[in-house]
């Protein structure tokens, strides 16, 4: 089998084609369908939808009825039938039969009317797939609880509107809207050249969405043409209204065979985004982000009401986690204390004084990190007092026997894990010293890869804003919060404020657990996180296409085609591909605009990938026990979310060991 083959991995290339049709002549127009047919069957793809009454032309009008354009239709069914027999697709088209339009589909030499299969189809060697032929514009109308089977995965709408303004664009909304809501694919083929202009014009294109998501677009000029997209039908599985194949799928009793051979090439039409949750308009882009912020900042101003407005205790290190949970407390402090008072009598300053932080070094700790926290609780305006754990943490160390106890270089798990733990549990009792509770700053991408210290660690507090944010969105998203803080005068020294962060967003992310040391050849060894556990940017990709169903050769797939240097990378909704970190670019004067979210792609090497996807499945599979007992935290986007609360259902015992094997075969 080949690895670079779509069809492989459970995907299926699907197809919308127009041409210019010739109203009242079915033969000349099924000679062009055949056409069209063929190139998409060249095209390796499986399905080709055509538009509505593109057999006889919609504005055939009366002349429709006539029995040499009726029977002409008939005829033209079984000439398209005979031709593409051995084409391997299912071929969808609109004919007028009986006076009544509808979706014909042909395949393997058949005729099946829509009236026939009211269910649609479905593949008997491609599970997943079962189309859904639609005619019309009012797709929301059509498909009643009657009419979609829950098994459905992908809507074949044959359209043929009058092109008036804002027609195709309500169409394509609508399309897209849908494949969202239901979790399917839509293929729309819309309208067709050639048609009477006796009351209006015609215009043609192509539209294909799924799962909410834009995959092709296209506006035919001329005498039409082919819009193709490729659809990944394991993560349209992943929504609830399908829960996968079934027996009869898996062992070959479906309507239609797909013809496709698995031992050729057939790569992906487009390589994937490499952040699919970025939107392409850096406006749209802007506006996420300050209403991810605005979630967060919610869902806390919530807690704080629940627990009486306590005060909030922080730890600092002066990384990305950190910074962003203090700015969303900053924001809902500002919410609560816009609640309690009269809007006129709001002071910024007061309700910053029962947010109190702390900054605790560690044997690692850096000068610049620790100048980075004291700096930015200072821009800010809140108290940040400074507790040094490393007199506790070599008494305890020394109580253990552990060999640093005694000054000794071993820098073990032990090692670091007394430091995460004593950071937590002093952070514990201040909050019960000082009236208040533990702002959790884990985010999504560490408890999809267990990195944190459980139990008395990093891994707990009283509530969590950042469980729901990629590391990889997080520092755009914290531009973002400064810029929503300083516009509504809630720090205390903006200038200050962009200074410290932008020093931040530049530093290498690490947990600074462990003292920078000479190996045992004498090359200095200094800790970083992406050293350890791999891009975050990767690790991100693989979690969200997981999540949505896709299985690991696929994921190693998707991953191949976005970050591979030779297969192009991510241009699907924005060619970003940025990661976080001062190797990666972001300089302070730059730190607070999204422009350089089109900035170059970043690229790795096959087996660097794939090395990284086995340690991301084998973290993820073993660190369950870790996300069963998550704090409580809002969701931010819709299907990124590891909270067995929020519906993310995982046992945590499972063995990775079948999953890396799938992984191993990725790597011939």
């Amino acid at each position: 089998m080949e690895f670079n083959n779509l069809y492989a991995h459970g995907m299926v290339r699907v197809a919308a084609a127009t041409f210019e049709v010739i109203p009242g002549n079915p033969r000349e127009n099924a000679t062009r369908i055949v056409e069209l047919a063929r190139e998409a069957a060249a095209a390796h793809a499986a399905v080709v939808v055509f538009p509505q009454d593109c057999l006889t032309g919609t504005t055939v009008g009366d002349w429709g009825r006539n029995t040499s354009v009726a029977n002409g239709a008939v005829s033209a069914l079984d000439y398209i039938a005979g031709q593409t027999a051995d084409f391997g697709l299912v071929t969808i088209l609109g004919a007028r039969l009986s006076g009544v339009s509808r979706a014909i589909s042909i395949f393997d030499g058949s005729v099946v009317d829509d009236v026939d299969a009211p269910w649609g189809l479905r593949a008997d060697n491609l599970p997943g797939l079962r189309i859904l032929p639609v005619v019309g514009e009012r797709i929301s109308q059509v498909l009643t609880g009657e009419v979609l089977e829950p098994s459905t995965t992908l809507i074949a709408q044959l359209v043929a509107p009058t092109h008036t303004v804002g027609a195709t664009r309500r169409l394509h909304r609508a399309a897209r809207e849908l494949s969202r809501d239901l979790r399917l694919a839509v293929v729309q083929s819309i309208g067709s050249h050639g048609e009477s202009s006796t009351d209006g014009s015609h215009t043609a294109g192509g539209f294909i969405a799924a799962d909410g998501m834009i995959l092709a677009a296209e506006e035919h000029l001329g005498a039409g043409g082919l819009t193709l997209a490729d659809v990944a039908l394991p993560e349209l599985a992943g929504g609830s209204r399908y829960t996968g194949p079934d027996y009869g799928e898996m062992t070959g009793y479906g309507d239609f065979e797909v013809n496709f051979d698995l031992t050729t090439e057939v790569p992906l039409l487009e390589p994937p985004a490499q952040r699919p949750l970025v939107p392409a308009s850096p406006r749209r882009y802007r506006a996420d982000l300050q209403e991810a912020f605005e979630i967060q900042s919610a869902a806390l101003a919530r807690r704080l009401q629940a627990v009486e407005d306590g005060n909030i205790i922080l730890g600092l290190s002066g990384g990305l986690d950190s910074t962003l949970a203090l700015l969303v407390a900053v924001s809902a402090k500002a919410q609560r204390g816009r609640a309690l008072v009269e809007t006129a009598a709001f002071d910024p300053t007061t309700s910053r004084e029962s947010i109190l932080t702390f900054t605790m070094p560690g044997f690692a700790t850096t000068d610049h990190t620790r100048g980075n926290a004291e700096g930015l609780a200072r821009a800010i305006g809140v108290g940040c007092e400074l507790i040094d754990i490393r007199p506790t943490a070599t008494e305890m160390l020394k109580t253990m026997g552990h060999p640093a106890g005694n000054g000794e270089p071993v820098y073990d798990i032990t090692f670091e894990n007394v430091q995460a733990g004593l950071r937590a549990d002093y952070l514990f009792r201040l909050a019960n010293q000082r009236g208040g509770f533990v702002l959790g700053t884990g985010d999504l991408s560490e408890a999809a890869l267990g990195w944190s210290t459980y139990g008395v660690g990093d891994h707990m507090s009283h509530y969590g804003v950042n469980g729901g944010v990629p590391k990889s969105m997080m520092p755009d998203l914290i531009r973002v919060a400064v810029e929503e803080l300083v516009e509504r005068d809630l720090v205390a020294d903006s200038s200050a404020l962009r200074e410290v962060v932008a020093s931040i967003l530049a530093t290498e992310v690490t947990p600074e657990l462990i003292p920078a040391h000479a190996d045992a050849t004498g090359e200095v060894q200094r800790q970083t996180t992406e050293g350890t556990i791999g891009p975050y940017l990767l690790h991100d990709f693989f979690l969200y296409h997981t999540l949505r169903g896709a299985g690991p050769d696929l994921v190693a797939f998707l991953a191949l085609g976005a970050f591979t240097r030779g297969a192009g990378a991510g241009t699907d909704s924005t060619n970003a591909s940025r990661d976080v970190g001062v190797e990666n670019g972001f300089e302070p004067s730059q730190s607070f605009s999204l422009d350089s979210l089109f900035a170059e792609p970043r690229y790795f090497e096959r087996a660097e990938i794939l090395h990284w996807l086995e340690v991301f499945y084998r973290r993820f599979l073993t660190q369950q026990f870790k996300r069963s007992a998550s704090v409580d935290g809002p969701v931010i986007w819709e299907g990124m979310s590891l909270s067995p609360r929020a519906g993310f259902r995982f046992p945590s015992d499972l063995s990775p060991a079948a999953v890396l094997a799938q992984i191993e075969n990725s790597r011939f």
